[in-house]
């Protein structure tokens, strides 16, 4: 009896132990994946050790907008050398770490946080990753004594939105008594401004502060400099200390000079507004932010925001581009449905521009595609999938949503304290 009492139960602790192993396994998954959302959901339900735990709630904690909370549970996790045996996920860890203090505009440890990076893990990166990487530094190492972004918030705001030739949102964007119109922009990492524009709000150029950027989905690089504006206006939101990448003119001229553009603002001066309304024409800033919780729909992987919309089922992470014209799906959606797709499309080629300069791509052309975002369906209706990879760092994710996909509704409202992308009502019924 006793002998088979003692076989039960380690056959129950071996039961117990290889399920263990293999959610560790499938949360890890999660996190290279980029599928936030879906980590939340399985670690809410496992049975995992306060240690092991920790490590994917500081994850959760980056991506959802909270880097002082990670960068807490980073240090407890570094000092207790936990989940070590993983080099993988080490790499994993140090990279929100480094992260935490971009979020947070620490400058000074960003640039010490990414340099122990590329030496301790530089085996990790794709040639394309290291490159992107050592030029992120450079921005770093520039800005190293330079004042962290601060923002004060004097009451609610009510702005104008006015959309440009191009059909992008554009706001009044104040310094003492001028004012500009620079497009709102979420996908835009950093924000930007013209050469010409950054006289006229007396932007502090950064010495030595040369870098190459790439100009977006398209991969066209340009050298730009750095520059810092000590006070601007949004509303009754006061920007401290904004940075910027400043361009040549003729970087964000097109169309032979019929379009050009002042400025753009980016995700670290939009994600510090807290949250943002827009509906027809205005742009609506709260007091103060809904703190209520919500499941999450929206994440910040480094800085690029991303939506989780689904399709036949599943959540899949997209990237956020309020700047975009038009949504753009990835050749790893055109992979993962490809049987799907080539049976309703048509090939054909698309011409795609950004700031430094423009490149054809493959594409198909399909009919109609439905999502369901915020619980309600959205429909792209002649939509573009592209065949090609628009970048290397992009390789988790299914596609770029723009302006097509927002203009479906009376409103959306982007709130970066809970993590969530809301909309209003359809303008139109879904068919």
């Amino acid at each position: 009896m006793k002998i088979r009492c003692l076989l039960t139960l380690t056959i129950m602790l071996f039961a117990i132990e290889l399920p263990l192993s293999a959610q560790i396994k499938q949360l890890n998954e999660l996190v290279y994946t980029k599928q936030y959302t879906q980590l939340e959901q399985v670690l809410s339900t496992s049975h995992l050790s306060a240690n092991n735990r920790m490590l994917y709630q500081a994850f959760l904690a980056n991506v959802f907008n909270q880097p002082e909370t990670s960068s807490v549970l980073l240090k407890k996790i570094f000092a207790g050398k936990i989940g070590a045996g993983d080099s993988k996920l080490q790499f994993y860890l140090h990279r929100i770490a480094y992260d935490n203090y971009v979020k947070l505009s620490q400058y000074k440890g960003a640039h010490t946080a990414a340099e122990q990076l590329v030496k301790d893990y530089r085996a990790m990166f794709s040639p394309s990753e290291l490159t992107d990487q050592l030029d992120e530094n450079k921005i770093w190492a520039a800005l190293a004594n330079t004042p962290v972004q601060q923002v004060q918030k004097q009451a609610s705001s009510a702005i104008p939105v006015k959309k440009d030739m191009a059909g992008l949102w554009n706001i009044p964007v104040q310094q003492q008594d001028s004012s500009y119109l620079f497009i709102f922009d979420t996908g835009a990492n950093i924000s930007t401004i013209t050469a010409t524009y950054a006289q006229k709000l007396n932007l502090d150029v950064i010495k030595s502060s040369e870098v190459r950027i790439d100009g977006g989905m398209n991969g066209v690089s340009s050298k730009v400099k750095l520059g810092m504006a000590k006070h601007l206006h949004i509303g009754k939101v006061q920007i401290n200390n904004a940075l910027f990448l400043i361009f040549p003119d003729s970087a964000l001229s097109f169309a032979g000079g019929a379009y050009k553009i002042n400025g753009i603002i980016g995700l670290p001066i939009i994600k510090a507004l807290e949250e943002i309304t827009i509906a027809r024409d205005t742009m609506h800033i709260p007091l103060v932010a809904d703190k209520r919780p919500v499941p999450h729909n929206l994440a910040l992987d480094l800085l690029q925001p991303i939506i989780y919309m689904d399709y036949q089922s599943k959540a899949l992470p997209f990237t956020f581009d309020t700047g975009a014209q038009g949504t753009l799906f990835s050749d790893n959606f055109y992979k993962r449905f490809k049987t799907q797709l080539d049976s309703i499309s048509k090939k054909d080629s698309l011409q795609m521009g950004g700031a430094g300069g423009s490149r054809r791509m493959n594409i198909i052309k399909v009919p109609q595609l439905t999502f369901t975002v915020d619980h309600k369906p959205v429909l792209f209706r002649n939509t573009q999938v592209s065949l090609e990879t628009a970048q290397v760092s992009d390789k988790y994710y299914y596609g770029n949503i723009g302006q097509d996909m927002f203009i479906q509704f009376t409103s959306m409202t982007i709130n970066f304290v809970n993590s969530s992308v809301s909309f209003g009502d359809r303008k139109e019924p879904a068919k």
